[in-house]
């Protein structure tokens, strides 16, 4: 990344490598674990790994329809790891998940919460040491980033964000009642979905990191307004 001469954006461009760093950190002390790499290779390798094959294979087989069933299988395949995959979480980590069940909250916020609290509380200082007028149009214009991110998603996925791969299972099982002569429409929804389905999560996100972004922005500015106040 090319550094910025804005100070605004160097911080939180500070405070994205910071997260990042933190991340990965803990990824690697994970990727030990037989957990881990379950996990990773059943969502990268079952359903991604499906889920492109297949729809290589429905692109081919306008020319060799015998590669219709292949597809076909392999988009089913990627359906059931998407509604499996939270059970297999949940069996992986069962451990966690006990801890979870004695102290709900708390385990929330350990999971959750520790790492960016980290990250912006020793960033803070340095938004509020900026100019009262350089975080006002910050926010600004992180507010209306988000806004435009969330309307490009939202012509991108539309409602697949709110449903869900509900309407793509549907149209999986009619599929599979009648593998000749399905409507265009109903193939084009069992094969979107799932790619919608991937876009919707890497969307959400990105929203929730511009949320968080918005959100530490404007504690600074309130706290800027505080010692105002204050003096």
């Amino acid at each position: 990344m090319q550094p910025s001469s804005n100070p605004f954006i160097t911080i939180l461009a500070d405070i994205e490598q910071e997260d990042r760093k933190l991340i990965k950190q803990k990824r690697d002390g994970e990727k030990s674990t037989s957990a881990y790499r379950v996990g990773f290779w059943v969502f990268w390798g079952g359903f991604v790994g499906s889920l492109a094959v297949s729809l290589v294979l429905a692109f081919f087989a306008w020319w060799a329809p015998s590669l219709a069933k292949a597809s076909i299988v392999l988009l089913l395949l990627s359906y059931g790891i998407i509604l499996v995959y939270p059970l297999l979480g949940a069996w992986l980590y069962r451990s966690e998940i006990g801890a979870i069940y004695r102290a709900p909250f708390a385990s929330f916020l350990i999971a959750n919460m520790v790492r960016p609290l980290q990250v912006d509380e020793a960033h803070l200082k340095q938004l509020v040491g900026l100019p009262k007028t350089d975080l006002q149009l910050g926010i600004s214009a992180l507010k209306n980033n988000r806004k435009d991110l969330a309307q490009r998603i939202a012509l991108v996925v539309g409602p697949a964000e709110k449903v869900g791969v509900f309407p793509g299972v549907l149209a999986m099982f009619v599929t599979l009642k009648q593998l000749e002569g399905q409507p265009d429409w109903v193939l084009a929804i069992a094969y979107a979905t799932p790619v919608f389905f991937v876009i919707a999560v890497i969307a959400h996100h990105l929203c929730a990191r511009q949320d968080r972004m918005i959100a530490l922005a404007e504690l600074a500015l309130s706290h800027q307004c505080g010692k105002a106040d204050n003096s």
